[in-house]
């Protein structure tokens, strides 16, 4: 579970949400640390961004999820992390998002 701004955010339900769209092939919900909200959710999308904006899939998920469900982050990755099991390895996913994040400060 995240907690932004007081707000309780299953991880689930936004992958659950992700999922449904037709262009997402795999996703994955975690929270990282904020000054502001106590933690902020960001989504890791497993897309063709040619196909699928960020833009478009905000307005699809507008549909779907409250308002402190929505990611106040959409990255599009090549893959999500997986462990042995098939589960998403979220400790992999967080530091495939680290340095997605340094990737792009140091542009």
């Amino acid at each position: 579970m995240i907690v932004s701004g007081g707000e309780n955010v299953y991880p689930r339900a936004v992958e659950n949400a992700l999922a449904a769209h037709a262009d997402v092939a795999d996703s994955c919900a975690l929270g990282v640390a904020d000054a502001q909200y106590g933690q902020r959710l960001v989504a890791l999308v497993e897309a063709d961004p040619d196909r699928l904006t960020e833009e478009s899939l905000r307005d699809y998920l507008r549909g779907s999820l409250s308002r402190f469900e929505q990611p106040r982050d959409i990255r599009f990755v090549g893959a999500i992390p997986r462990n042995a099991a098939g589960k998403v390895d979220r400790r992999a996913a967080a530091a495939l998002l680290i340095s997605l994040e340094a990737e792009g400060a140091s542009r």
